[in-house]
């Protein structure tokens, strides 16, 4: 029997999942729970099964596994050589990469930004041309999208997509984990940190501009003669080779709860991206009552955050100094965030993807 909603998440196959991965599992969690209490089955579809604890397992619902591994089965989804399983009802997919089934079913994907358009230096030319090929099709095939942001709504409109046929659902910022102190002073004490630092959380990509933020990190060291440190959590991702420098320390990726911690413990994080659809790390540090220094984003855009310019080095530095010596502004910052980020809940997230997608009349 045909489930009413199939549901792809298949960015949590990915080396990286990255801040889609934390979107599609806590929207999907929430989502499923919301299809049990109207008695809507739903099952989960997409690549083999990666071990013994896969992520497609964890929303208690059936799974379908293709049998081929994603790096296989996404060009051939692409291509249409291999199609879903069948659902009477709606097909979502939590990134660009999934079937386009055929027939009545409502189909969505999830377009969380443009930066194959708005920066395509910072992604390699293949990821470039999968993202614009992806982008044409799911146009073409009427697919509804999924869009995290009106920043992201906006784009998509100036590239052609109709208004009627985009659900906004920015993300929640329940998610974090409990802190870990102890495990979070015994990295510290590991590296040395026995003094305020700063944070700074993505996967190290060329759109997170750590380059420039790690110049203005040193002048700011250097004209301030602060010995403060800057911690970098987050996964390898791709580009070039981030040497470490003085005061820098580069942890890799940590649990949940060590990264709940070290947040927790910082003195600011500095999080200062070219470009992101909806910019996750602000929102999380917000949650934790931590003051930010970002880019313009709209995680951002109400104000909630020190702004700076991100192809500015001279401007990044300014940002790391008025996050630290102006304690009144960032303690009214922190209370400003705090409030927005509890307006942000998983839960919303889900209900506008239910309301608009799930139980919209075709």
């Amino acid at each position: 029997m045909h489930p009413d909603v199939l549901i792809v998440p298949e960015q949590l196959h990915a080396r990286v999942p990255g801040g889609i991965g934390v979107y599609t599992r806590h929207v999907v969690s929430e989502l499923v729970q919301l299809c049990e209490t109207q008695s809507i089955s739903v099952e989960i579809y997409g690549s083999r099964k990666t071990g013994k604890l896969d992520p497609f397992e964890a929303f208690g619902v059936p799974v379908s596994y293709a049998w081929l591994p994603s790096r296989y089965l996404i060009p051939l989804w692409d291509h249409k050589l291999i199609m879903s399983p069948s659902a009477k009802r709606i097909q979502l997919s939590f990134s660009m990469a999934g079937p386009i089934p055929k027939g009545k079913v409502r189909n969505a994907f999830a377009i969380y930004d443009l930066s194959c358009r708005r920066y395509p230096q910072t992604m390699t030319a293949r990821g470039v041309n999968w993202h614009e090929a992806r982008l044409r099709a799911i146009q073409q095939s009427g697919s509804f999208v999924i869009a995290i942001s009106e920043q992201t709504v906006s784009e998509l409109i100036e590239v052609g997509f109709d208004r009627e046929l985009i659900c906004l659902a920015p993300p929640g910022a329940d998610h974090i984990a409990e802190p870990d102190f102890l495990a979070a002073a015994k990295l510290l004490a590991q590296h040395g940190v026995d003094k305020p630092f700063l944070i700074s959380i993505g996967t190290l990509e060329p759109r997170k501009n750590l380059p420039r933020v790690f110049e203005a990190f040193t002048h700011y060291r250097l004209a301030s003669r602060s010995e403060i440190q800057l911690l970098v959590v987050g996964p390898d991702g791709w580009g070039e080779n981030l040497l470490p420098r003085d005061g820098i320390i580069f942890t890799g990726k940590v649990t949940d709860e060590l990264l709940a911690g070290l947040l927790s413990m910082s003195a600011a994080l500095v999080y200062v991206p070219l470009y992101e659809g909806f910019g996750l790390p602000p929102l999380e540090a917000m949650a934790r009552s931590v003051p930010v220094v970002a880019s313009p984003m709209p995680s951002t855009s109400h104000g909630y955050a020190i702004i700076v310019d991100p192809t500015s080095v001279t401007d990044i530095a300014r940002g790391i100094d008025e996050v630290l010596s102006s304690s009144v502004h960032s303690a009214e910052l922190v209370v400003q965030g705090l409030d927005f980020a509890n307006q942000m809940t998983w839960k919303n997230t889900a209900h506008k993807i239910f309301e608009d997608l799930v139980t919209r009349e075709i």
